[in-house]
Parts: structure tokens; C-alpha cells; sequence
């Protein structure tokens, strides 16, 4: 070592080696570990002995419970860079010590003592329980054996032997059969066949057309279901505002009566945009253009002023990379505290590929409320 180097004193050299070892990691249980380390340290001489701050102090000016700050000393006597010192009627002094040699720290090895929390091991325990009882009913399910009782029933519908379960029709308010003594001790069969709901009828090829189709709904073990080609359930879907279809006659209809805003909202952003650029000339309709189109897509390489495209034709939404273009452009960082036009940056100053959550987050507000100035929408 030259002599002229100053001689970094026991504490401000283990400080300095914490700091790297975060950086180096670059996980936020880690940084809080460092961060509780630096609070012990900074109650030590600058030979790194006799700290003796307590743990509801050490959890005041960190910010956190004092279970957490035990856990974290528990990782960092682990680890062999705190010495804790206990006395008697007092609270425990604290030594930092050097790790020996240059090797990095091992702190997977001993992060279970942090992450091993009462809250943690009962998820652990009751997700355990769970895969054992998923695991007990398929096993029954394979072998036949009945499930076991659970809360004073028993899971799934069992048949009844030598007796075949009457199906459910469709539909609501049906009138229930009254049944004689004997006519559940009727051997099998031809029954007649039971009407469709009243008012069914009258769902037929017009609301087919229109209406999405409903799946079947599936029908439990040993059990069989009648269904007539009359008895059709209604959809119970409700239109949702802005997919609604139509064709470009009616949405410039729709245009003149209502307005911009409103027939975004009806038929959505895309159609409208077309029947306007159809329309009208491109300086009229730039105005509705959204704000993300003015930056060129490097993905699919689509210029500005022009929406993204994949293998079928126009993209509804814009891609991934030309929102972080549009962020880059537009919008500031303040994770890494670059203003706009520049590109986000690592801790150690080199480029990142991609930009910070918080950059992301700035720039999709600062479009929402672009298009909420523009379109109404």
C-alpha cells in the first residue's frame, strides 16, 4: 500500500464494504439488511466496537417492526460481520468485523433466518394442507373409494346405485313435479318429455345472429342431461361500452349525432379512426391520432403517424417498444434522475435496455390525459 493512500478507519471500512455488497446484489431484502447494519454501525467508535443501540430504537429510524430488525441481525451474525456482545441487566453491544479475504459473501445461504417469518411458515403449512387434500380426493376419485367427510359433507355429487338421476331442463320458474308413491318405484321407462320454459321461445334466429353463444354447462359423474333443440337458454351477457360493431355507415351516422367522444366510446378507438381518416383529409384527423404514434415502432418498424402492424394487418394497441420509445422521448425518469430525450441508466452509469417502472408508470398517465384532452375519452 502506498504510503501517501489514507488509512480508511475499521468503520467507515466495513460501511463501504456493506455498500458494495448491496449494490452487488441489488435485492431489496438485502438493502434493508445494510440498511439496519448502518444503524448499528453509526453507534460505534471508529474502531467499530461498544454499539450498543437497542432494537426499538435500531426499528424507529429504520422504519420497521422490531421482529424485522432481529431477523436482520440474525443474518448478519451469520454471516460473521457483526459480533454481538451480550451483558447482563443491559442492552447487547455490537463489534463489526471485516469478512476475511476478498470473497464475496455467501447471503443465500443464510437468508432463510430473514425470510423464515410466523406469517410465511403458516401460508407454507396451509398450502401444504391443501395440496394433501387435493391430493387424497384425486386418489379416491382413482381408486372409487368415498371422500372423506369435510365439514359435515361430503365433496361432489354421488350417484345412487340402480337409480337413474332425472335430468335438469334449461331455463328458470319451472314447475315442480309432484310425485306419487309410486312412481319412484317405476322400473325404467319412456318418460315424456318436459316442456321448455315459458317465454323461451321467442329466443330464436334474431337473437342468435347478434348474441354470443353460450358454453355447456358441464354435468357431474353418473348424470345425464336431456336437451331439446326448443329449449335454448338466452344469453345473460350485457354489451360492453366500446365493442360494440358496425358497419362505416353507421358510425358516421353515429358521428354526426353524437359526436367524436361518444362513438370512441360505443364502437371503440380504432374503427372510429378509420371512418375519420376515410373521410376526411390527413390533417383533419391528426388530431385524434393517438400520442404514442408519433414516435416510429422498432419492432414491427413502423413509422410515425402510422399504427403498428403484425402478421394479420393493423395492430389495435401499440407495441411494448414504442411506449419506451414515447417514455424515453416525452417522459423523465425519476429512478435514475434523467430528464426526457436520454435513456435510462444503471446504477453504475451504464445504458439499460428498457426503462425504469416508475418512467413507464409517468409516461401512460401523461398519455391517458393526452387523450383525454383530445377525445374525451
Amino acid at each position: 500500500m502506498n504510503a501517501s493512500e489514507p488509512v480508511q478507519a475499521p468503520r467507515t471500512a466495513w460501511i463501504n464494504a456493506m455498500r458494495d455488497e448491496a449494490l452487488r446484489m441489488n435485492r431489496p431484502e438485502i438493502a434493508k439488511i445494510v440498511h439496519i447494519g448502518w444503524v448499528i454501525a453509526s453507534y460505534a467508535n471508529s474502531d467499530g466496537i461498544n454499539a450498543s443501540p437497542g432494537t426499538d430504537t435500531i426499528a424507529a429510524i429504520v422504519g420497521s417492526s422490531e421482529e424485522t430488525v432481529s431477523r436482520a441481525k440474525k443474518v448478519l451474525k451469520a454471516l460473521q460481520v457483526l459480533v454481538e456482545q451480550r451483558r447482563p441487566n443491559a442492552s447487547s453491544t455490537y463489534r463489526l468485523q471485516m469478512p476475511l479475504g476478498s470473497s464475496r459473501l455467501d447471503w443465500d445461504a443464510h437468508m432463510h433466518l430473514y425470510t423464515d417469518t410466523p406469517q410465511a411458515r403458516r401460508k407454507r403449512r396451509i398450502k401444504e394442507k391443501e395440496l394433501a387434500d387435493q391430493l387424497a380426493q384425486r386418489e379416491a376419485e382413482v381408486t372409487g373409494e368415498r371422500p372423506p367427510l369435510r365439514h359435515g359433507a361430503r365433496r361432489g355429487a354421488e350417484p345412487v346405485p340402480q337409480r337413474v338421476p332425472e335430468p335438469v331442463p334449461a331455463g328458470g320458474n319451472q314447475r315442480e313435479i309432484d310425485k306419487g308413491p309410486d312412481k319412484d318405484a317405476a322400473g325404467p321407462g319412456p318418460r315424456p318429455p318436459v316442456p321448455p320454459a315459458r317465454g323461451l321461445e321467442r329466443h330464436g334466429s334474431e337473437h342468435d345472429k347478434t348474441q354470443p353463444a353460450l358454453a355447456p354447462v358441464p354435468t357431474p359423474n353418473g348424470r345425464t342431461r336431456r336437451t331439446t333443440a326448443a329449449a335454448t337458454q338466452p344469453p345473460l351477457l350485457m354489451a360492453i361500452q366500446g365493442s360494440a360493431t358496425a358497419d362505416p355507415d353507421t358510425i358516421r351516422t353515429h358521428l354526426a349525432d353524437h359526436g367524436v367522444s361518444a362513438a370512441m366510446r360505443t364502437y371503440g378507438r380504432d374503427p372510429v379512426l378509420q371512418v375519420i381518416a376515410a373521410d376526411n383529409p390527413a390533417s383533419a384527423a391528426a388530431q385524434y391520432m393517438p400520442v404514442e404514434l408519433k414516435v416510429p415502432c422498432s419492432y414491427c418498424e413502423a413509422p410515425a403517424a402510422t399504427p403498428c402492424r403484425n402478421s394479420v394487418g393493423l395492430r389495435g394497441i401499440a407495441h411494448k417498444a414504442r411506449l419506451d420509445t414515447w417514455d424515453v422521448a416525452y417522459a423523465p425518469c425519476r429512478h435514475c434522475k434523467v430528464p426526457a430525450g436520454q435513456l435510462c441508466t444503471e446504477p453504475d452509469g451504464t445504458p439499460r435496455h428498457s426503462v425504469h417502472p416508475h418512467r413507464a408508470e409517468l409516461g401512460s398517465q401523461m398519455r391517458a390525459v393526452d387523450d383525454q384532452q383530445h377525445t374525451g375519452t
